[in-house]
């Protein structure tokens, strides 16, 4: 299913899937404020405050020709540990497409990033890819620019517990 939302020039889109047990937001920026929404079938008409009619084409594969700016951006994660320091030594991921792994790992200075690793498809054959970082919380970020399909299926952290400091 789906939730749109207009909120000043930008337009949300909630979507979930209960069967995959998924649901993400979709922002659109500066498409212009949307005062109406009507659905008809599988379209979704939109009316602005110009009395246009957008009309969201659904047989399209994108209705946008610029490159995508895509984030997915994990919440802090304890792994199980709440509280206790995590020497995270590598990661591996099932992506199809490529993207930029970085991960934040203090979450009282959410700006604090770590420099991004560039992955490709599965990285579980083989040995993990390295990432070293002492934190007690940490939360991945996975960043894509461009128009080719993206999408991510599993990611896997490894580390040793610690324990409490």
């Amino acid at each position: 299913g789906q939730y749109w939302c207009s909120i000043g020039d930008d337009l949300w889109a909630w979507t979930w899937s209960r069967s995959a047990e998924v649901q993400a937001w979709a922002r659109f920026d500066h498409i212009g404020a949307v005062e109406y929404f009507a659905p008809l079938g599988v379209d979704m008409y939109m009316r602005d405050e110009s009395d246009a009619l957008i009309v969201a084409d659904t047989d399209a594969q994108t209705d946008y020709s610029g490159d995508f700016d895509v984030t997915i951006e994990f919440s802090y994660q304890s792994s199980g540990s709440p509280g206790g320091l995590k020497q995270y030594q590598g990661v591996d991921v099932l992506l199809d497409g490529t993207a930029a792994l970085a991960f934040k790992y203090d979450p009282r200075d959410t700006l604090l990033e770590t420099s991004p690793i560039q992955l490709h498809g599965n990285t579980r054959p083989g040995y993990m890819t390295p990432m070293e970082l002492c934190t007690t919380d940490i939360a991945p970020i996975l960043r894509y620019t461009g128009q080719d399909k993206l999408s991510l299926d599993m990611l896997t952290l490894y580390f040793n517990d610690l324990g409490v400091i």
